[in-house]
């Protein structure tokens, strides 16, 4: 995403992905759907309509991208989606009991501790297709890091390129959301930690060091979680905050890694 659009910040939850699986949990917890899945185990129920959730506003976006070539336009219809769902689900937790807001928000906390090895198979699964579809437009990738109009002139088909990205983040957010909640900000952090280790660009160095990397902080916010007794999240956002407002203020000195 962050190669994409050529920005520092960018992530799946400014294309509203990560709302958008929000909203589709907030619909089955909140807006009674779960008396659909009813005879499913919860996690199915919670996969399912984060998946819905995540996808239908993938599509959407991509819809969007299909019309308008300027990522710029693409970015604020994105963050227009996730304030749009963010009512929404506002709406629904405004005029939901107290079990169902308990178990929204409980959710919305994050948490890698309670996923089974049903969910930790289906989330395997979903990673081998995303880096499947990662390791195959890698080497478009760099062409990109130099705009989508020198890209296309060196060959690449932009389009395809960027519906890849689209899918593979989509993928990626709507696994994790599911079966994790919506972890916030280490997706952010670790691809800029990984370019500063490998002091390079090069998405081939830093495919590797990113996944790693993003294991190594996911287990490190898990174990600082579980000693404070402090949801996922709010580790997460404590850690990545500080290092976003860092990445602004020392932009001159990361603007040749980007």
């Amino acid at each position: 995403m962050q190669t994409l659009f050529r920005n520092p910040l960018a992530g799946p939850s400014m294309l509203g992905i990560s709302s958008g699986a929000s909203l589709g949990v907030a619909l089955l917890v909140l807006g009674g759907g779960s008396t659909i899945v009813g005879g499913f185990p919860a996690y199915i129920g919670f996969a399912a309509a984060a998946f819905i959730g995540a996808f239908t506003l993938l599509l959407c976006v991509l819809l969007v991208a299909n019309r308008f070539a300027n990522e710029s336009t693409l970015l604020i219809f994105g963050i227009m989606l996730t304030f749009f769902t963010s009512a929404l689900v506002d709406a629904l937790q405004s005029r939901a009991g107290n079990e169902a807001l308990r178990s929204y928000v409980t959710w919305g906390m994050g948490n890698f501790g309670e996923a089974n090895y049903t969910e930790i198979s289906l989330l395997l699964a979903g990673l081998v297709m995303s880096i499947i579809l990662s390791l195959v437009i890698l080497p478009r990738l760099n062409l990109m890091l130099l705009g989508e109009n020198y890209a296309s002139t060196m060959g690449v088909n932009v389009k395809k390129t960027r519906l890849t990205i689209m899918i593979a983040t989509g993928l990626l957010a709507g696994c994790v959301t599911a079966f994790c909640g919506p972890v916030s900000f280490i997706g952010l952090a670790v691809p800029h930690i990984s370019r500063w280790v490998t002091q390079s660009a090069d998405h081939r160095k830093n495919f590797m060091s990113t996944l790693w990397l993003g294991a190594i902080v996911a287990m490190a916010c898990d174990w600082m979680s579980r000693m404070t007794a402090l949801p996922l999240n709010t580790i997460a956002s404590a850690l990545g905050a500080p290092f976003v407002v860092m990445l602004v203020i020392q932009w001159k000195r990361f603007k040749p890694l980007l």
